[in-house]
């Protein structure tokens, strides 16, 4: 019995092959191109979802201090690590902490309890992104809302008669996309996007 070897063509060998150098050179520019195209993109979402972190945290601690002052029936601060005199709050991070007795005048109260009296902790942030307050002292009885410090009453109201403006900041300085949360004297919290015309300190 005869057999038959088939012939495969030129074109047949050339496809098996693979890609030849020239191709191959192709393909890896489109995808460089490619690459570079997309990576603003993937850097501006990566800056987004730190900012909306960084203010949902914030908006949180407000949220809890002003809680735990009402059910407590004491007021409670949220703080700026980097201390109670500092508009521009930094990337340190902050916590929430009850009042105890000052009993040097009493009944005033202060936040120097220590871990015992602290709620919660929140950060540090990256340190690229941070965070400035325009709260400033008001007249008050006991412990007051400072650049660095903004304290509920056991109403939950702000000690103090101003409201506070916080900017929660982007490493570009991009101000149509950072945050800006205000603190009404109700103690009421609302974030908003941008931080033209906030009353906080620019990033």
């Amino acid at each position: 019995m005869t057999e038959h070897r088939g012939f495969q063509s030129a074109g047949a060998y050339r496809s098996a092959s693979g890609f030849t150098l020239v191709e191959l050179m192709i393909t890896l520019l489109v995808a460089f191109i490619l690459l570079a195209l997309a990576l603003p993109s993937f850097r501006e979402m990566s800056i987004r979802m730190k900012v909306t972190s960084n203010t949902n945290n914030l908006m949180i601690a407000i949220n809890l201090a002003r809680s735990e002052a009402a059910k407590r029936g004491i007021p409670v601060a949220l703080i700026a690590n980097t201390g109670t005199g500092a508009a521009a709050w930094g990337n340190s991070g902050w916590y929430v902490q009850a009042s105890n007795l000052d009993t040097a005048s009493p009944p005033n109260v202060v936040f120097t309890g220590g871990s015992a009296y602290e709620v919660r902790a929140f950060g540090p942030l990256d340190p690229n992104y941070n965070v400035t307050s325009n709260a400033t002292t008001t007249a008050c009885t006991g412990a007051c809302t400072s650049a660095g410090q903004i304290v509920f009453d056991s109403s939950g109201s702000l000690a103090g008669a101003n409201e506070v403006d916080l900017n929660v900041c982007r490493p570009d300085g991009n101000m149509a996309q950072e945050n800006h949360i205000i603190v009404q004297q109700s103690g009421v919290a609302t974030s908003y996007r941008g931080t033209a015309g906030s009353p906080a300190p620019s990033c």
